[in-house]
């Protein structure tokens, strides 16, 4: 894909950055911040890209598997997965079981 020139500076700002970072309680230097307004303004303009093609001749394709149960060929269970309770260790706030988080979306 070709890289056009400064489009993607204004497809997010450094407000919509900074909020993004509250949201998900992280804290960015302001490098980081231009940094990922540049990534996320790339990965906008580069979704609009791919909106305006034309697919009207592309037939919709299904994958299926017929994985059932994946874990290593032994049935020992994978290192990359964690427990509920581990999952859960670090929020800020749960209720029975589950993450709670601000409502960001009105209906």
């Amino acid at each position: 894909m070709k890289k056009q020139a400064d489009n993607h500076m204004n497809s997010i700002t450094t407000e919509e950055v900074l909020r993004l970072a509250s949201m998900i309680r992280i804290e960015l230097s302001d490098d980081e911040v231009e940094k990922l307004r540049e990534q996320l303004g790339e990965t906008i303009d580069y979704i609009r890209n791919l909106s305006e093609l034309d697919t009207s001749n592309v037939e919709a394709e299904m994958t299926k598997t017929e994985l059932k149960n994946i874990s290593f060929r032994d049935g020992a269970p994978s290192p990359r997965t964690f427990s509920q309770e581990d999952a859960l260790a670090n929020a800020h706030k749960t209720k029975d079981g589950f993450f709670v988080v601000p409502k960001i979306l009105d209906k």
